[in-house]
């Protein structure tokens, strides 16, 4: 997705999908460059506030008593989850059950550790309905 409009379309397109249930929002950040420098740093924090604001705007919409906020990529889980921390606060105004995804791989000979690359994206998540 590109914003916040084209998840709240998908959302609503879930919604009326026979046998599709609108159970949360995924976004993933792990297009960013692997540095941490203060201009990669503003926009994962962006984006995952982005994707929090996404997740609340469809709160209405969501089909389950327990919405899932999945966020993660392999490069920043500590922006994540300082994020997400902030938007749970008040566990009673935003009920979610969040879920950090979160990979490395290692080049041990070199002793150093890498993440993945990916794409910026805020997505909606949805599950088969039961029958």
């Amino acid at each position: 997705m590109k914003g916040p409009a084209e998840a709240a379309d998908l959302a609503r397109a879930v919604r009326t999908a026979p046998g599709l249930l609108l159970a949360g929002v995924a976004g993933f950040e792990g297009v960013r460059p692997n540095r941490r420098d203060t201009t990669t740093l503003s926009a994962v924090d962006e984006h995952c506030h982005r994707t929090i604001t996404v997740f609340r705007n469809l709160t209405a919409l969501f089909e389950t008593t327990q919405p899932v906020f999945s966020m993660g990529g392999s490069a920043f889980p500590d922006r994540v989850v300082h994020a997400l921390a902030n938007a749970v606060r008040h566990p009673g105004d935003l009920p979610m059950v969040p879920v950090l995804r979160s990979s490395v791989s290692s080049r041990p000979a070199l002793g150093s550790c890498r993440g993945g690359i990916g794409m910026l994206l805020v997505g909606v998540l949805f599950m088969p309905r039961a029958t």
